[in-house]
């Protein structure tokens, strides 16, 4: 997360004052968001390498939610989705759905740069 910090304090130079401010905090927001959906979707990834139907459900049963698991839908929406439904249970307060996807992209980012 630091990198990207570090990104952005060289990119809100380009910016006013007022808008590098709002960028810099919403960063600020997102960060511990962003760090704790960090963990969840490295182990989506470990457990899904070829992303097949069986690695999925093994994925969703990991987390206890085999139940919620849709074959029907498409594979990286059901490893987004699963994602989700993991960030909100280990998060001690409720999150908005907004910021709970804005985390889990974030965080895939950084994990597919450091992959």
């Amino acid at each position: 997360m630091n990198k990207i910090k570090s990104f952005f304090n060289r990119l809100v130079k380009l910016f006013s004052n007022e808008t590098a401010e709002a960028l810099l905090s919403l960063l600020e927001f997102l960060s511990p968001y962003v760090n704790k959906a960090y963990p969840i979707v490295k182990k989506i990834a470990e457990l899904t390498p070829t992303r097949i139907d069986d690695e999925i459900l093994v994925a969703y049963d990991y987390f206890g939610f085999k139940d919620v698991f849709d074959p029907n839908i498409d594979k990286v929406e059901a490893l987004r989705n699963l994602a989700r439904l993991v960030l909100k249970k280990e998060s001690k307060e409720p999150i908005k759905d907004h910021v709970v996807n804005t985390a889990i992209e974030l965080a895939y980012s950084q994990y597919k740069k450091q992959g």
